[in-house]
């Protein structure tokens, strides 16, 4: 039904929707001043008698309405105007006409509408929710994992567009490249890598980030500084934490010329220690090709996670931690479709605790900071995974803290952008509310 008197699109019906976001949107109010809560955004197309599909954006789910409404508002501000007459309505954009139908009674009746294009299948959902898993990895990626079943409940794959992916992935076509030999024991080559300066500083006050890339098994660590003066010290922990895990000794490490390697203590410490050093030749990036293109797949791989979810940037080191977690646990062409994870430690990975970046989740509260009658959980978003043990690193977005925990809920279909739009309805809700008790005190003569 076309409604001049509706604020927005609004339908009782799930099964309508093609792209739905499931979450708490506020409410509206009804003819009889009843409010009703918004459980979800998404958008739906509707076919007409003529074979044209209308496509309306942003439509509201609310579960206690009737009718299915049209808001000529909303259709207002996207530039299309509605005319009525005693008989037909209409709706045209420029000289185009979207949609048409007809007057019965007193309502604009919407009866051209024979089908409802339904896109929430199972299939469709499957795939894309562990797209958004594993970091928006590729098509060839997810086929790879999925020949081996290890995606449960995924049925095929078959990608389609997506504009986070073209935005954070699109580059020039590259060069003939010519491979070099890749080394066949752990630690025998490890390539290393500083990237910086950030454009702000991450949530612990970092501003770099340092990598380390085991050429036999492509297993990457990274690890986020607050300067370039603190790559030596990272560089003594994490060899002393891979020849401890490996027993196996570190023979020789690749960089650049950067001044955070090329110093007397570095040069030192790896004599002293038998660690061969292998620098590039300055202003020729392409002779450490592996750790180029690793870092372009980390940068594009955080890049499409953080807008798909709407984060800040200052999320920035979150992101990265999280997309090298992903990288290292996704098929790799230098190991012709083999698991970094899996070739450093030699067990199988385990994808069934893998939950959606940047998701709602609920963090159980402990009883001791509680009282019985108050809340068992608490509302955060998912910002990365335990590292030496199994946990989830979540955000406390009110009271901005971090907070690390294995008892979580996961709603995977809310994301952050989301959650700061329902939270933004909710305290709008709360100012019309405190408006109204104002005005119903106003005593007129």
């Amino acid at each position: 039904m076309v409604d001049l008197g509706a604020s927005f699109h609004a339908t009782p019906d799930k099964k309508h929707f093609h792209d739905y976001v499931q979450g708490d949107f506020g409410q509206v109010r009804l003819g009889d001043d009843k409010p009703c809560k918004i459980v979800g955004i998404g958008t739906i197309f509707i076919k007409q008698q003529n074979g044209n599909q209308w496509i309306l954006k942003k439509v509201r789910h609310v579960l206690d309405l009737k009718k299915k409404l049209i808001s000529t508002g909303q259709l207002g501000g996207e530039g299309c105007v509605s005319t009525f007459t005693d008989k037909t309505w209409k709706v045209t954009k420029g000289s185009l006409v979207i949609a048409k139908g007809e007057k019965v009674g007193t309502l604009y009746l919407c009866n051209g509408i024979y089908n409802f294009v339904n896109a929430l299948t199972s299939i469709g959902e499957d795939m894309t929710l562990w797209r958004h898993r594993l970091g928006k990895m590729s098509e060839k990626g997810m086929q790879i994992l999925h020949s081996r079943n290890l995606l449960p409940g995924l049925k095929h794959v078959d990608l389609k567009l997506c504009e986070n992916c073209v935005y954070g992935k699109h580059k020039r076509v590259r060069f003939l490249r010519v491979g070099k030999e890749k080394k066949s024991e752990k630690l025998e080559l490890v390539h290393t890598y500083v990237w910086g300066p950030a454009q702000v500083s991450s949530l612990g006050g970092s501003h770099y980030y340092v990598t380390f890339i085991d050429d036999a098994t492509r297993k990457t660590w990274i690890y986020c500084i607050r300067n370039k003066s603190d790559v030596f010290d990272t560089f003594k922990k994490w060899k002393a934490f891979v020849e401890n895990e490996t027993g196996k000794r570190l023979k020789c490490l690749r960089s650049d010329n950067g001044g955070e390697y090329c110093n007397k203590e570095f040069d030192r410490y790896c004599s002293k220690n038998g660690i061969h050093r292998d620098k590039t030749v300055p202003r020729t990036p392409q002779e450490n090709g592996v750790l180029e293109r690793m870092n372009r797949t980390i940068m594009e791989s955080a890049g499409c996670m953080r807008l798909h979810v709407g984060l800040p940037l200052q999320f920035w080191a979150d992101v990265v931690d999280n997309a090298i977690y992903l990288i290292n646990r996704g098929p790799s062409s230098s190991l012709d479709g083999g698991i970094p994870e899996e070739a450093w430690t030699g067990e199988k990975v385990n994808y069934s605790f893998l939950k959606t970046f940047g998701c709602e989740d609920f963090v159980h509260i402990n009883k001791e900071n509680r009282t019985k009658l108050e809340e068992k959980s608490k509302k955060c978003t998912f910002i990365g995974y335990g590292v030496n043990y199994f946990g989830y690193h979540l955000y406390d977005y009110e009271n901005h803290k971090i907070i690390w925990s294995r008892d979580v809920i996961f709603n995977e279909k809310v994301l952050y952008k989301n959650q700061l739009k329902g939270k933004k309805q909710e305290k709008e809700n709360r100012e019309y509310t405190v408006l109204d008790d104002i005005t119903g005190k106003v005593m007129v003569p």
